[in-house]
């Protein structure tokens, strides 16, 4: 099993001004692209954060999606035509960046909140999203795993998930979020099956994305597998150092 730290943690800065919290700590990340953090539009920033993580000793196991850039929302699912094609582009962007830092795991959202109405058609336009970046991921070897998420979004049931991915020959796989699962107050089937959870608690009402075990998941119904990547998402910290010393300390 690898122990990981999403930079949402320190989304707030810099990304290569973040690297020293982790360095000769915890060397294990899943990287955020967030304005303000780390976007993939610099071909030259994004070698040059390659360069930083080898010279620090630090690999990044994931890419995580934008949710937004500047006022557009990132949402492969959108009945609008244009917002749609752009978030193609905004995480084939993406992949490309993950290929050159050498991650093989691309984390992407099936859509933002939508209108239960629209549900069934935005499903529609979400599979035909993915048939175009399964195929452009594949070029680049690069793994698409799509997360469950909180209520009214696609992909508020694991259970839909799972059954979107035998749609796709397992083509893709999934992020299982303990703290979307939460929320969604599903049954706890078998959640012990995936290979790369983000992991974090909330009191089952709210995403508070609080340290495990401060909320209410039932963490003992939780058992990883030699082969999972267990990426901590957790709030930004104004002492983010501590926050990484409690995840390396923990028992999980």
């Amino acid at each position: 099993m690898i122990r990981a730290c999403s930079t949402t943690l320190v989304k707030n800065v810099p990304l290569e001004e973040s690297l020293k919290y982790f360095e000769g700590v915890f060397p294990f990340i899943e990287l955020r692209i967030q304005e303000g953090h780390f976007l993939v539009d610099d071909i030259k920033r994004i070698k040059y954060l390659k360069q930083k993580l080898n010279k620090k000793r630090i690999k990044a196991v994931s890419l995580h999606q934008p949710m937004r850039i500047k006022d557009n929302i990132i949402d492969i699912s959108s009945m609008d035509e244009w917002e749609r094609l752009y978030s193609l582009r905004e995480i084939e962007k993406a992949v490309i960046a993950a290929q050159i830092l050498k991650i093989d795991r691309l984390i992407v959202h099936s859509s933002a909140k939508i209108n239960e109405e629209e549900r069934y058609k935005r499903e529609e336009k979400l599979k035909e999203s993915l048939i175009e970046l399964i195929e452009f991921a594949d070029k680049y070897g690069i793994k698409l795993y799509l997360e469950n998420l909180s209520m009214y979004k696609l992909g508020d049931s694991i259970v839909w998930l799972d059954k979107l991915r035998n749609e796709f020959n397992n083509k893709f796989e999934i992020c299982f979020d303990t703290g979307h699962w939460l929320i969604g107050k599903q049954n706890p089937l078998d959640i012990n099956k995936y290979n790369h959870y983000h992991i974090h608690d909330n009191n089952g009402i709210f995403d508070e994305h609080l340290f495990p075990h401060d909320g209410i998941f039932p963490w003992d119904k939780l058992e990883f597998s030699n082969g999972a990547t267990v990426v901590y998402e957790l709030m930004p910290s104004e002492v983010p150092g501590k926050e990484i010393g409690r995840i390396k300390d923990n028992k999980l």
